[in-house]
Parts: C-alpha cells; structure tokens; sequence
C-alpha cells in the first residue's frame, strides 16, 4: 500500500522525509551562514543595535585625575519577521509507481525551494544598500552597458572602502577575509581575472563556502541563482547583476520559527489518495550595518546583453 497520508507514515518515514529536508535545505543555503541569527521570540520585531565607535585615545592620561567616561551610541535596527512557505501534494499513484520515493522527492524538493527562496531574500536584503559602485565607472545603473562587467578596479575599489570603514572581516580559518555573492554569469566573468585564486587551488584543510569558487583581492567568493538578475535595466535591454562584499555584522536574520517540514492529509479529498508536503517558517532578513556592506552593478558577459 502506497503512503497517502500523515497517519500512514511511520515514524522512521517521517524521520527519513525530515532528514532529506534538513540535509537538503543545509546544503543549499548560502547567505546564512554568514549572517548575524537572533531569536525573535513570538513574531514580535526584533532590535539589531549597531554600537558606535569611541574616539581613539590619543592623549595620554594625567596622574591622579579620574578619566571621564564616555557613553555608548547604538542605532536600532529593527526586523520584524514575516511568514514564507511552499506546498506541493505528491499523490497516491505516483508513490505505488515509484515504490514511495516521491515522499522522499517531494521532501527534498521542497527543502531546496525553502532554501533557494532564503538565498534570496538574503540577497535581496544586501542588494538594497546604499553603498553602490558603478562596474567600469559607468555613469548610471540605466547607463551600463555589455562593457561594463565586473573589473579588478570595481572589486579593490569596494575592498578599500570597507577596510576605511574599519569593517570587520570574517575569520576565515584564521585568514580574515571578505564575503562576495555572485550571481553565476558574473562568476565567470570574476574568473578570469588575473591573479583570481581558484577555490581547488585553496590549502587542503580550508572549509568552502556553499558555492564558492575562488578568492580575489580579499575577497572569497561564491556563486548562487539567489542573486537575482535586473532584467533588461542597463542601456539597450542589458541585464544588470549585483554583486555584494561584505563583512561580518552586514546581514542580519530574526528567525520566530525556523523553516522545517510539514507532512498533513488532504482533508479535502475522500479517497486519501493525496497528502499536503510543505516547509513554513517565520523570519526575516535586514542590513544592520551598512559600514560592512558595499553592492557592485554591472553587466555579465554571459548575461543577455542585447
């Protein structure tokens, strides 16, 4: 008899379809492994507070005199977290003619959309900063043309830029480093830059990033689909693509409820030959620091360029 419905699975099916989701969805997640995660507890919103620096201490302290204490600024940064998920309903034939590996699909199927639509929203989050560098010193995101893909300049123009911002770096094995999310097309053309350091030619024992592909400049960077292309908004109907660098502190997540399966029967129908398999969760992306954050605009020699 095929699995139709939540009462028909055994505890080690609905083990084994929880497993194929976290596996899946841990594997395919980008951006959060590099984000600063809060609890929000109920749903409510949630503060980021970002400190202020203090001034450097350069006069030197008087004998005998008490040093005046000087107050801590923060600015809030404030996310409330919101519902996402996906459902789909595998039915009651197409596990009897596939011997019941459509719930293990349907459970993998749904924790790569789970995690394709955080790497998403992740991005997104990055992508709406302020910080912005035109690729090739194009006048205008409107302006940018198929010339103007990501140059060497573009990406130590952003890494100066932080390092003046004092922005912290991620501690990459202890070999302190930035954080670059690529969509793929501007992947290739961050290849072939010269003196770009592949990810194979890396030392042996260094731990990758989801999708990462190489360093350059300080920078490790990593490919995803979740950096979503800006049809047709450069000069002639080019596609314009957005690079983020960032640094530790850039993105945040308040999470109220993680994303996680959900296996339910259809109520609805008689014969339960179908079931509900979903993933939900409550949470929330946002720049806290825009100081650790800069967005590169460019066109991709492989994009859709006409």
């Amino acid at each position: 008899m095929g699995v139709t419905v939540a009462a028909d699975l055994t505890d080690s099916q609905r083990a084994q379809m929880e497993r194929a989701f976290w596996m899946q969805n841990q594997q395919s997640l980008v951006y959060d492994r590099l984000v600063s995660h809060k609890l929000a507890v109920d749903g409510v919103t949630t503060n980021f507070p970002e400190y202020g620096k203090l001034a450097v201490a350069t006069t030197p302290l008087t004998d005998g005199t008490i040093l005046a204490s000087t107050d801590l600024t923060d600015t809030p940064h404030i996310l409330t977290p919101a519902e996402y998920g996906k459902v789909t309903q595998p039915s009651m034939l197409a596990n009897l003619t596939t011997s019941n590996k459509a719930r293990v699909a349907a459970g993998r199927v749904i924790a790569m959309n789970s995690a394709e639509t955080q790497n998403v929203l992740g991005y997104t989050a990055l992508a709406a900063s302020t910080n912005i560098i035109l690729a090739n010193d194009a006048a205008s995101v409107g302006a940018i043309d198929a010339n103007d893909t990501v140059q060497d300049r573009d990406i130590k123009d952003a890494v100066a830029e932080l390092a003046a911002l004092n922005a912290m770096r991620f501690p990459f094995e202890g070999m302190p480093m930035l954080a670059g999310g690529v969509h793929p097309y501007v992947a290739d053309d961050i290849r072939n830059l010269d003196n770009f350091i592949e990810a194979s030619k890396y030392a042996a024992a260094t731990k990758l990033i989801s999708g990462e592909i190489g360093s350059y400049a300080g920078v490790r960077f990593f490919e995803t689909t979740g950096n979503v292309v800006n049809s047709d908004a450069g000069s002639g109907n080019v596609d314009v693509y957005t690079t983020v660098i960032f640094a530790m502190g850039a993105l945040g997540k308040a999470t109220s409820l993680a994303p996680h399966i959900i296996v339910k029967p259809n109520g609805a129908d008689p014969q339960d030959r179908t079931m509900f398999v979903s993933w939900y969760g409550v949470f929330v992306y946002g720049i806290i620091n825009q100081s650790s954050l800069y967005a590169i605009k460019s066109a991709a020699s492989l994009g859709a360029n006409v």
